[in-house]
């Protein structure tokens, strides 16, 4: 049970620093990648 547990955290914690570089990275390639930039950021903070 504490491996899943543990391993359920990290995913949370990679989880949550994805959607920071992510919104970065819709700042920096805003005109080259948005379509696909904001459907992932919109499904990011949906879930």
């Amino acid at each position: 049970m504490s491996a899943i547990n543990l391993s359920c955290n990290r995913t949370e914690f990679i989880h949550r620093s994805s959607v920071q570089s992510s919104i970065r990275f819709v700042v920096l390639e805003a005109e080259s990648k948005t379509t696909y930039s904001i459907v992932d950021l919109g499904i990011t903070f949906e879930s």
